[in-house]
């Protein structure tokens, strides 16, 4: 999968890169839960015309932190 970064240069996406800025707040067992989320996310149709941008993948990151949230 390929994402835009916000300079406007395409890169592969890294799950790596997500563990660093999701890791800093939750335990490694939640991170790859979200990280699964966020790649399952990317695999769908939503992506199919136009590649993802890293503002994309922030708000998936949000989002799903914010779903995971034990209340």
């Amino acid at each position: 999968m390929v994402i835009v970064k916000k300079d406007g240069r395409f890169q592969d996406f890294d799950p790596t890169k997500l563990i660093k800025s999701i890791g800093a707040k939750y335990k490694a067992v939640e991170s790859v839960n979200i990280i699964g989320q966020i790649e399952k996310e990317l695999s769908t149709t939503r992506f199919k015309e136009f590649y993802p941008t890293t503002d994309n993948i922030q708000d998936m990151v949000e989002k799903y932190i914010m779903l995971n949230k034990k209340v």
